[in-house]
C-alpha cells in the first residue's frame, strides 16, 4: 500500500476533527486539527522544495508564505492552531474559544492544501500538446 501523501492526511486530519468536535471529544479534536495543520504545512513545504521537520520549521513556512499579502492570515490561523495543539495537552480552551477558533484553522488547512496543489499547465487546454 502507498504511503499517503501529506495532503492527503491534512484533508483525513481535518474531517475527522470536524467529527470529533461534533461528538463533543475536544480534545482528540484538537490534536488532528493541529496534524492537518502540519500535514498541510508539510505539503507546501514539499511542494516548493523545502524541508519541514519541526515546530520551527512549520513557523518558518507560514512565515516565508505571509511575506505575500494576500497570506497574512496565514500567520493568525497558524497561532490559532497552536492554541488547539495546546488545549489537546492542557485542556483549557473554552467552548467559546474552540467555535471562535476553528473557522481560522480550517480555512488555512484549505488554503494551505489549495497552495500545496500542482498548478495548471500554461496550456489547460491541450492545444499545444
Amino acid at each position: 500500500m502507498p504511503k499517503a501523501s501529506h495532503a492527503q492526511i491534512a484533508r483525513d486530519f481535518l474531517a475527522k476533527s470536524i467529527e470529533e468536535f461534533a461528538a463533543g471529544d475536544n480534545l482528540q479534536a484538537s490534536k488532528k486539527l493541529w496534524g492537518a495543520t502540519t500535514h498541510a504545512i508539510k505539503a507546501v513545504a514539499e511542494k516548493r522544495g523545502l524541508k519541514c521537520n519541526s515546530h520551527k520549521a512549520y513557523r518558518t513556512v507560514i512565515n516565508q508564505l505571509t511575506d505575500s499579502p494576500d497570506y497574512q492570515l496565514l500567520r493568525l490561523g497558524f497561532s490559532a492552531a497552536e492554541m488547539f495543539h495546546g488545549n489537546f495537552y492542557n485542556n483549557f480552551m473554552a467552548a467559546e474559544t474552540i467555535d471562535e477558533s476553528r473557522p481560522d484553522v480550517e480555512n488555512i488547512v484549505r488554503l494551505l492544501l489549495h497552495l500545496a496543489e500542482p498548478q495548471e499547465s500554461a496550456d489547460p487546454a491541450g492545444v499545444n500538446a
